[in-house]
């Protein structure tokens, strides 16, 4: 069962909610209300209200092209990642400081970070599009006696979904961050925040 766990990949999504304070990395509350409490409210509250998907072809079609898109920008950040390790192995066996080059450890972790929100997303979007075609598949989503089981069903596609774009967000702010700097050059002082 090793081999198909996602340990890996949800511990290094959690590790990525944090705050620096007084120079120390700290676990980020509010953070973790925002992206994880949120959602949870947010589908408890649809299942209080009874809500349900009517129509889940178009839902299923727009998650799976996301999933896929993600996962093409994973191969990149991939591939950037390995670039900017042999730039700095290559640096470092020249005999000269990599503290020259336009990046940082600091750098080179909001990529890592950046690639394992994405891994998350990528996680997300393909649970939400097998529960829907298995629930499609079996028929729940039309059985009106099942009514219940659909709305728990919806509920918890709306907080894996509400979480997805969460998490979306804080990739898409990391993106800019890593073009700013990699991109525009821009030093670490000057970033927008």
């Amino acid at each position: 069962m090793s081999k198909l766990s996602l340990k890996i990949v949800l511990s290094r999504y959690l590790s990525t909610l944090y705050v620096w304070r007084n120079g120390k990395r700290c676990f980020s509350i509010s953070d973790v209300v925002f992206q994880v409490i949120l959602p949870i409210l947010i589908g408890i509250a649809s299942a209080a209200l009874g809500f349900s998907f009517q129509g889940i072809s178009n839902l299923i079609a727009g998650v799976s092209i996301v999933s896929a898109l993600l996962g093409a920008v994973a191969v990149f950040l991939f591939q950037t990642r390995v670039q900017l390790n042999d730039k700095m192995e290559l640096k470092a066996s020249e005999g000269k400081p990599t503290q020259g080059s336009i990046f940082d450890e600091g750098d080179i972790d909001v990529l890592d970070e950046l690639f394992f929100s994405v891994l998350w997303c990528i996680f997300e979007g393909m649970t939400i599009s097998v529960v829907l075609i298995v629930s499609d598949c079996i028929g729940i989503a039309r059985a009106e006696e099942l009514g219940m089981v659909w709305s728990c069903i919806s509920s918890i596609v709306v907080i894996i979904g509400c979480n997805l774009v969460l998490v979306l967000m804080m990739s898409l702010k990391r993106m800019a961050r890593i073009y700013e700097r990699f991109g525009m050059h821009i030093s670490k002082e000057k970033l927008s925040h």
